[in-house]
């Protein structure tokens, strides 16, 4: 039971930028769709898409729990910026 709860509350947690990631990369899709149409050429890739934003959501979701993420938890957000850029 405890692995069931905690496979549903990875996929509750998923699911937000895992939606993000798939309405970014369907207007990528659109977009390169309607150029290639131009010159007759067509390309289908919704799956690629929807796999990516699966994808790419489960790897925020680990590099969030990462530990050098949570290193200026308690500070300002400008002071992590800074500090991740310099």
């Amino acid at each position: 039971m405890k692995l069931l709860k905690t496979v549903k509350l990875d996929y509750l947690e998923m699911f937000p930028p895992a939606i993000f990631f798939f309405i970014a990369f369907m207007l990528i899709l659109v977009t390169k769709r309607l150029i290639l149409s131009e010159y007759g050429i067509s390309w289908t890739g919704f799956g690629a898409a929807c796999a990516g934003a699966i994808l790419v959501a489960k790897v925020v979701l680990i590099v969030d729990k990462l530990a050098f993420m949570n290193r200026f938890f308690n500070q300002q957000l400008i002071y992590t910026a800074h500090c991740g850029n310099a």
